[in-house]
């Protein structure tokens, strides 16, 4: 899940970013920028943890904190692009889209916080 909705928010910001002139001056394109940002030191810190030759508790956690960070960012950024023009102008039911994201935010946050609950324990058993 991590993996492809972090490969659609790059592949997203890339085409935005290529075929727009100015969008990343909004509220939805700063929050978008923020989720991206979060999201590649995200994997960037996974990279080294998985690559270290002993456990790190708390770079596990600054994963697991950037992880659910950075997914709770983007989904943000989506629902407040539902408000943009475009959207309003392609699509009828604005709200049912919300509802939809916002079942997805809340949903997709059980695992991802519950690991950064282990992680935060964990963290402090040790310290």
């Amino acid at each position: 899940m991590v993996t492809s909705g972090g490969l659609l928010a790059v592949a997203g910001t890339a085409k935005v970013f290529f075929n727009v002139e100015i969008h990343y001056t909004s509220f939805h394109g700063k929050i978008g920028i923020a989720s991206l940002i979060m999201l590649l030191l995200n994997i960037v810190s996974g990279a080294c943890y998985i690559a270290s030759a002993v456990i790190l508790d708390d770079l596990r956690l600054f994963h697991n904190f950037l992880g659910i960070s950075s997914f709770a960012l983007g989904m943000y950024s989506q629902l407040t692009g539902y408000n943009s023009g475009f959207f309003r102008r392609n699509f009828v039911r604005v709200r049912l889209y919300k509802i939809l994201t916002f079942a997805v935010l809340i949903v997709g946050a059980f695992h991802p916080f519950d690991a950064l609950l282990d992680a935060i324990e964990t963290s402090l058993q040790f310290n």
